[in-house]
């Protein structure tokens, strides 16, 4: 009769100290996991910020340079805003695998001809019709560009919110675990 007890006895230890040791696992890998999804997010949040203030520059810059066009007071001063530098650099950047139109580079980058003399198959190429000029590509990229930040931060929010929920339920497993 005792050693039926001790037998029950040493079962039920070894049947407890695995038990611990599964528990310890699981707490070990619910730490590491924890761990890699605050890496993950790190990774994450530190590739947006880089996209969305390029993002919100290009939107800044395009905001600047149609400003510019607009208070210009000549037509000599428009069109050496248009072809300037900052303005060129703005119709370059415009990333045509980003964009649902087509590619708009090159549709204003002659700075030898004159504003109203661009060719009318550069702008019908873009999708903008041969009277198009360099307020309508900006306000094309403009639209583009802040249609990019707008999903850039929708996309973040989705990442975050997805991890916070990951996160909690990763620590209320470990203090589950811890607790038993």
């Amino acid at each position: 009769d005792q050693l039926a007890t001790i037998e029950q006895m040493t079962a039920r230890e070894a049947s407890l100290n695995q038990a611990i040791t599964d528990l310890n696992n699981d707490l070990d890998n619910g730490e590491k996991s924890l761990v890699d999804a605050q890496n993950e997010r790190a990774a994450e949040r530190a590739k947006y910020e880089k996209k969305h203030t390029d993002t919100v520059n290009s939107v800044d810059g395009v905001r600047t340079a149609l400003a510019d066009i607009a208070s210009a007071t000549s037509f000599a001063q428009k069109e050496a805003i248009m072809k300037s530098a900052k303005v060129q650099a703005l119709i370059n950047a415009l990333d045509p695998g980003t964009s649902s139109r087509p590619s708009l580079a090159g549709v204003f980058l002659d700075t030898s001809v004159g504003v109203t003399d661009i060719g009318d198959k550069s702008r019908e190429h873009a999708g903008l019709g041969a009277s198009s000029s360099i307020t309508d590509i900006l306000d094309l990229l403009l639209d583009d560009w802040s249609a990019k930040a707008k999903k850039l931060e929708d996309e973040e929010k989705a990442r975050k919110t997805l991890y916070d929920k990951t996160s909690a339920e990763l620590r209320q497993m470990i203090d589950r675990k811890s607790v038993v």
